[in-house]
């Protein structure tokens, strides 16, 4: 873990002319400024993983989800608001009750909890939340849909209207979504195929300036690179997707990241 050291805090001389005066005089002001080292030295937190992801959570603070070599899935977070040390996190806390999880996907949802959402080893999607939210009390898990072929990649995202969408592959590289209609019932649409693709992918969601989910697949290619597409929602919170994939590399990549547009929906 590296963490940006704070800004410091420095006394300098200025020189000013008191209001109805001609006098100068120098006086010694406070003045803040960047640290000499803007990045703090590397901290190796507890815990042997081989999956980590990190959220921010909606009261600030940073929670890590991991998964380790037995397939056990774990959650810690920071124990408080500015955590420069080990101390100042959290133990790390089991909470796979006891299924094999692959993947994991946390997300900030509507009513401002953390939602889970992890991929067993057996290819079905569980979810887990917090309620309430910001709290350490998590609901048992559950399924927003059966998946009758299994999947093997997941992603999640928020809609332009705040919204939480699925969107996983299976087995056969057919591309699903499963859309929340609505947080506080947990009322969801079920898996709905929209899409293909012709080979292992992984998948990544954001929303565009305009609400419209973006979905991002980075196949894997016959030199063992990666090429990366993608494809859009029609409108804010459509059911309809873009048929034709658009390019935006072709191979050479290894590994990519999305960055939500600040833009708000319009």
């Amino acid at each position: 873990m590296d963490l940006p050291d704070p800004d410091v805090i420095v006394q300098v001389q200025k020189t000013i002319t008191p209001p109805g005066t001609t006098t100068p005089i120098a006086v010694t002001v406070d003045e803040l400024r960047p640290p000499a080292q803007p990045w703090s030295a590397w901290i190796q937190l507890t815990g042997q993983l081989v999956a980590i992801t990190a959220l921010r959570q909606a009261d600030g603070r940073i929670a890590l989800f991991g998964i380790n070599s037995g397939l056990n899935l774990y959650r810690c977070q920071q124990a408080k608001a500015q955590a420069l040390t080990v101390a100042d996190w959290t133990p790390w806390v089991q909470i796979d009750a006891g299924y094999p999880f692959t993947e994991m996907a946390p997300i900030i949802g509507p009513l401002g909890g953390t939602n889970l959402f992890a991929m067993t080893q057996q290819g079905q999607v569980l979810h887990t939340k917090q309620l309430p939210a910001g709290s350490d009390t998590w609901t048992a898990w559950a399924t927003p849909g059966y998946s009758r072929v299994p999947k093997y990649t997941l992603c999640a995202g928020i809609q332009g209207d705040g919204d939480m969408l699925l969107v996983a592959s299976d087995q056969q590289h057919v591309h699903s979504f499963n859309a929340q209609y609505d947080a506080a019932t947990q009322n969801w649409s079920g898996w709905r195929d929209f899409n293909a693709s012709g080979a292992n992918t992984r998948l990544s969601l954001d929303y565009n300036a305009d609400g419209r989910l973006a979905l991002f697949s980075m196949m894997i290619q016959n030199d063992g690179t990666n090429g990366l597409w993608t494809i859009n929602q029609m409108a804010m919170d459509s059911s309809e997707w873009e048929w034709t994939w658009t390019a935006l590399a072709t191979s050479n990549l290894k590994q990519i990241t999305v960055v939500r547009d600040l833009t708000p929906p319009v």
